[in-house]
């Protein structure tokens, strides 16, 4: 999964004489091209919005709704358009803390990622 989800390639080569027959039939089979996961397809800048809030999060921070505008140059009005398609598709949430509000990546934005 791991490999599929970064968009990485795995090979393998593999001795056939050193494996008995069922044994190459049973790593034939599991080792087919990977199906493709359908998961929502998001806009490369709504991305980088999450994995920064992503990366803020596991390091202990809520980044704010204005320190995204910082981090990424936005006016008011695109932040509040861009992180508000985010929490439409279920991928943060924000909640007010003071005369600020705080972000965090949902269970469904971990998915994504």
């Amino acid at each position: 999964e791991l490999a599929y989800s970064r968009k990485g390639m795995v090979i393998f080569s593999l001795n056939s004489a050193a494996f008995p027959p069922h044994q190459l039939a049973l790593l034939r089979s599991e080792m087919q091209e990977l199906e493709k996961k359908e998961g929502p397809a998001i806009p490369e800048d709504l991305l980088e919005i999450l994995q920064f809030v992503h990366q803020e999060n596991r390091e202990g921070r809520k980044p704010t709704h204005k320190a995204t505008s910082k981090r990424f140059g936005f006016s008011r009005m695109t932040r509040l358009r861009k992180i508000s398609q985010l929490k439409a598709l279920g991928l943060i949430a924000d909640e007010p803390k003071g005369r600020m509000k705080v972000l965090w990546v949902t269970e469904k934005g971990k998915d994504l990622l």
